[in-house]
């Protein structure tokens, strides 16, 4: 990596709808990361965003820092939370990142609040939704639908009693 270009961050926000940016939550993603990051310390500042499903790939922003890195261009790449990378194969861009000598900075872990169900229903809610927009389209009613319902479904289930958690008595 050039020398010159050592010291550049992006700070990349997604949200998965235009309802979501409209009420404001990329903006409070962007302006959490710029609170947290110490960005004096960078000698350029670069602010990529995506409105899109975490499952797509192929999503204009996520290209971009991937080209920055490939190119030497990019020395840290700041995210909110890690689901706003990718919902799944995070692992698989951290590897990328950091064998072009990317810093990946994760600026709240929200992962340590989660339980393990609460993160496969949402996991499960993302795979639904994509296949779901696919099959009827992301605006239609009947997609609503399908959403609510099993939504609806996975988090009766996450609130279910583990079954190591009975008490027995002998």
């Amino acid at each position: 990596m050039n020398e010159n270009n050592r010291k550049h961050v992006v700070i990349y926000a997604r949200v998965s709808s235009h309802e979501q940016k409209m009420i404001g939550d990329l903006l409070r993603q962007i302006d959490f990361m710029k609170d947290k990051m110490d960005l004096e310390s960078f000698e350029q500042v670069t602010i990529i965003e995506d409105v899109g499903s975490g499952l797509n790939d192929k999503r204009k922003g996520l290209v971009k820092i991937m080209k920055l890195a490939q190119e030497g261009i990019l020395s840290d790449l700041a995210i909110r939370y890690r689901d706003r990378l990718t919902r799944f194969g995070f692992h698989y861009l951290q590897m990328f990142f950091e064998s072009h000598h990317v810093t990946l900075h994760i600026l709240d872990n929200q992962t340590d609040e989660k339980s393990i169900q609460e993160e496969l229903v949402e996991d499960l809610i993302a795979i639904i939704t994509s296949f779901s927009d696919k099959l009827y389209g992301t605006r239609s009613h009947k997609n609503k639908i399908v959403e609510e319902k099993v939504k609806g479904v996975l988090e009766d289930v996450a609130n279910l009693p583990h079954e190591n958690s009975k008490h027995f008595t002998t």
